[in-house]
């Protein structure tokens, strides 16, 4: 595994957390998260994206990771992602 950083040497794993649970991991460091990736959400380009499938269809097909960054004053999650 690579890591840019040396100091960094282990991470933790989470399961079914609650949304008050990443906001408090937030306060920390982003946090890296796994979601279901359609095909709305891969022509995205901009503002909130509100093509979100039901949990129980995402996350039986999880196949992406993004990082989680923040969340705006509307509660709505801001991630980074590596496309363009």
């Amino acid at each position: 595994m690579y890591n840019a950083n040396p100091s960094v040497t282990s991470y933790l794993y989470y399961r079914n957390m609650t949304d008050f649970d990443l906001q408090t991991l937030l306060n920390y460091a982003p946090v890296g998260i796994l979601i279901y990736a359609d095909s709305g959400f891969m022509s995205y380009s901009s503002g909130v994206y509100s093509g979100c499938p039901t949990f129980a269809t995402s996350y039986s097909h999880i196949n992406h990771a993004v990082m989680l960054i923040g969340y705006d004053a509307s509660g709505n999650w801001i991630i980074k992602n590596q496309w363009s």
